[in-house]
């Protein structure tokens, strides 16, 4: 739910409506797999961790979209590590976090796409006086 949390956050400030639409549809296939994670925890009598609230920040859209793929990046490693442990004793867990990680690697490639078609320099938080036009397309 962090990155539920997260993505919906940062959907808000993208400068591009396009943009705000991916993150969106991100943050969604984020709280399925969030829900997934749930029937399986209960399925095993264990409590769900509350979600810390993501403290608010002032950034370009840009940026907001170079910590998404950072924190797609990291949560990645995580999974492939998990899928690794339980594998053997809890197959159905290990399908599940692989579908998961599937995912994963969708978004961070939307996400890339969605960086490589922004351009860092015009997106300043706050258009500085004399700022130029944002551009989209390369």
């Amino acid at each position: 739910m962090h990155h539920v949390k997260l993505y919906t956050q940062h959907a808000g400030k993208m400068q591009y409506p396009q943009f705000r639409e991916r993150l969106l549809v991100i943050a969604a296939d984020e709280a399925r797999h969030a829900e997934w994670l749930a029937e399986k925890i209960a399925l095993f009598g264990g409590k769900l961790p509350s979600v810390p609230e993501i403290p608010p920040s002032e950034k370009n859209s840009w940026q907001y979209l170079l910590a998404d793929l950072d924190e797609e990046k990291h949560c990645s490693a995580e999974l492939i590590e998990m899928m690794q442990t339980v594998r053997d004793e809890l197959p159905d867990i290990a399908q599940v976090l692989e579908r998961i990680y599937e995912d994963g690697e969708k978004h961070r490639s939307e996400i890339r796409d969605m960086l490589m078609r922004s351009d860092p320099q015009s997106l300043m938080t706050g258009r500085a006086a004399g700022a130029g036009h944002a551009t989209f397309e390369l």
